[in-house]
């Protein structure tokens, strides 16, 4: 009788123990698939923060050439906060973090960065309908080129 009580004293034991174990497997997993919730929350808003940066031109008809100018320095700024961005060289992309703006306007068909603001601010400063059309990234969900016409 004795043997009996011992091995349902260690049955109970062992179940309470598989209990301890499930009910912390439990919390465990809830716990991660919070952090991971609360990590995407984050993330989206960083993007959605970065993107406003440029979407506030987006389909707009009436800018001018400041607001150009901002946008170039804004998306410089990003570009060069990236480790091995050639202004001349890198260019931006839908797998890229890199932001392009074009100035249609001007005869080149690459990125504004290295054209001189005096000119453009001298050759444009009267301009006020230029449009702008801004490109998200289905990739990166980041804005990737900015263009200005």
């Amino acid at each position: 009788m004795e043997n009996a009580t011992n091995a349902l004293f260690i049955a109970a034991g062992v179940l309470v123990g598989i209990l301890i174990l499930s009910l912390g497997v439990s919390l465990y997993m809830s716990l991660g698939g919070f952090a991971a919730d609360a990590q995407k929350q984050i993330d989206e808003k960083v993007v959605r923060q970065f993107n406003e940066q440029f979407l506030q031109y987006d389909k707009k008809t009436d800018l001018t050439i400041q607001d150009v100018i901002t946008a170039k320095n804004k998306a410089l700024e990003v570009n060069q906060s990236f480790d091995g961005y050639n202004m001349t060289t890198t260019k931006a992309d839908e797998n890229s973090y890199y932001v392009d703006v074009f100035f249609k306007r001007e005869s080149s068909a690459k990125p504004i960065f290295d054209k001189n603001l005096t000119e453009l601010l001298n050759k444009y400063i009267n301009v006020t309908n230029i449009k702008c059309t801004v490109t998200i990234s289905p990739v990166t969900a980041r804005v990737y080129k900015v263009v200005f016409e």
